[in-house]
C-alpha cells in the first residue's frame, strides 16, 4: 500500500501546483477587473464633469414664513440610507467645500436631521428647557412645493435659492451616488454649478443716529433708544442664532413646547431661571438695581413718577453692591449722582439700564420668551416686567 501511495505522489503535486496556479491566475484576473472598474468609474466622473451631465431637479416653491438666504440645503422625500451616512458623516468636509466658494456673504449646508445634535449651544438658546434632540426630516420644506402632487417624487439633492436667476430662482441637483460612485467629486461640482449665480447681498444692521429734542422726555424716545442701543448687540446675538431654513425647522420643533421659567431672586441678589437649568441672568449693580426695582412693583412705573422711587432704588442698589462678588470702591455722592440720573424723567440713563436689562436676557435665549422677562411698555404707559407674579420669587 505505502509503494502504491508513493508512485502516485508526483502526480498529485502537479495538480496542487496547477491548482494554485488557476487560482493565482484568476485572482489576478478578478484584481485587474476591479482596478479597471475603478479607474473606468473615475473616468465617468471626470467625463460628467466636463459634459456637466448633473441631473437637474425641477422644484418650484411657493412663498416661504422665512428669508431663505445664501445657504445650501439637503432635501429628499424618502430616506437614502447610503446618502444620507455619507452626509452625516462628512458633514464638516462638506461645508468647508462650500465655503471655498463663499463670495460676500457667509453660506452654510444646511442638513436638517443634524439641526439638533451638530448645534447643541444655539438649539438651547430656542429651547433653555431643554428638549429631547428630535432630527428634523429632509422633507420638512417639502409641504411649500407649489405641485402638491409631487411632493413625495423628489429624489435626494442639494437645492439653492438665487435672487438673480431667472424663471424658477430655486436650482436643485440630484445627490446620486451610485452615478458618481465619488461623493466628495460630486459635492464639488453642484458647488461650482450653484457658485455661477451671484447671490443677495446679506442684510447689514445699522444704527438710528437720533436727534434729541430738548423738551422731549425719556418715555418719549424709550422705544427708539432702547433698539438703537441694541444694536451694538446685534452682532453677539445673531453669533447665537440660527438664520433663514435653520431657524424655522428648529422653532417648528421647539414653539409646540414653548416654556416659560420661574424667576428667583436669592438672598444675595443673584437672578436665577430654575426653569431653565437654573440659568442665572448676569447685569451690572446698577442695572440690576433698576431691574429688581421693576419686579418689586408689578403694576408698573411711569418713567413721569420715577423720581419718586429714587430712596427705593438707592437701597436697592446699596444692597446689590454688597452683594457684588466684585465691589468697586465708589463715593456716596458718586452713587447718589448715578441713582439721581437714571431716575431722572429726562435722561437718557433709564432707556439705557433697560436697554441692558434686555440684552442680559436676549444675549441667553429667544426673545419670543425673554419679553415675558425684561422691562417693556407703550409710550405714556406705566412700564413693566410681562412675567405673571405667581412666577416671580424675591428671596431678598
Amino acid at each position: 500500500m505505502c509503494c502504491h501511495n508513493d508512485c502516485f505522489l508526483p502526480t498529485k503535486i502537479k495538480i496542487h501546483r496547477y491548482r494554485s496556479k488557476i487560482f493565482c491566475f484568476a485572482r489576478l484576473v478578478e484584481l485587474n477587473l476591479l482596478d479597471v472598474k475603478n479607474k473606468i468609474r473615475k473616468l465617468v466622473v471626470k467625463i460628467r464633469i466636463m459634459l456637466g451631465t448633473l441631473r437637474e431637479v425641477n422644484i418650484k416653491f411657493d412663498k416661504f414664513p422665512f428669508n431663505w438666504g445664501d445657504d445650501v440645503v439637503f432635501l429628499e422625500s424618502g430616506y437614502d440610507f447610503h446618502v444620507n451616512k455619507f452626509i452625516s458623516s462628512n458633514l464638516t468636509a462638506i461645508n468647508n467645500m462650500l465655503h471655498k466658494y463663499e463670495n460676500e456673504n457667509r453660506q452654510d449646508f444646511i442638513y436638517l436631521p443634524s439641526l439638533c445634535t451638530e448645534h447643541n449651544d444655539t438649539f438651547r438658546y430656542y429651547a433653555p428647557w431643554g428638549i429631547s434632540g428630535m432630527p428634523i426630516s429632509s422633507s420638512l420644506l417639502l409641504q411649500f412645493m407649489h405641485c402638491k402632487t409631487k411632493r413625495g417624487t423628489v429624489p435626494p439633492c442639494f437645492i439653492r435659492h438665487h435672487y438673480t436667476r431667472e424663471g424658477n430662482p430655486f436650482l436643485a441637483y440630484e445627490f446620486n451616488l451610485d452615478e458618481w460612485d465619488d461623493g466628495f467629486s460630486l459635492v464639488d461640482e453642484i458647488f461650482r454649478r450653484f457658485s455661477k449665480y451671484n447671490t443677495k447681498k446679506g442684510q447689514v444692521y445699522n444704527s438710528t443716529i437720533i436727534e434729541r429734542e430738548p423738551d422731549f422726555t425719556a418715555d418719549d424716545y424709550f422705544d427708539f433708544e432702547v433698539l438703537d442701543i441694541m444694536n451694538d448687540v446685534h452682532e453677539k446675538i445673531n453669533r447665537l442664532r440660527m438664520h433663514g431654513v435653520s431657524e424655522w425647522a428648529i422653532r417648528q420643533l421647539v414653539e409646540p413646547e414653548i416654556k416659560w421659567s420661574k424667576l428667583v431672586v436669592t438672598d444675595d441678589c443673584r437672578i436665577i431661571l430654575p426653569g431653565y437649568n437654573n440659568m442665572e441672568i448676569k447685569m451690572e449693580p446698577l442695572v440690576k438695581a433698576v431691574y429688581l426695582l421693576f419686579l418689586r412693583h408689578a403694576e408698573g412705573i411711569k418713567f413721569k413718577c420715577l423720581p419718586d422711587y429714587r430712596t427705593e432704588l438707592y437701597d436697592i442698589y446699596l444692597k446689590v453692591r454688597a452683594c457684588s462678588t466684585s465691589p468697586t470702591s465708589t463715593s456716596n455722592e458718586k452713587i447718589r449722582n448715578s441713582i439721581r440720573l437714571v431716575t431722572d424723567p429726562l435722561s437718557n440713563s433709564i432707556n439705557e439700564k433697560c436697554a441692558r436689562i434686555r440684552e442680559a436676557f436676549i444675549s441667553r435665549f429667544d426673545d419670543r420668551m425673554a419679553v415675558y422677562y425684561y422691562v417693556t411698555g407703550q409710550r405714556g404707559e406705566p412700564k413693566r416686567i410681562a412675567l405673571p407674579r405667581r412666577m416671580v420669587e424675591l428671596k431678598w
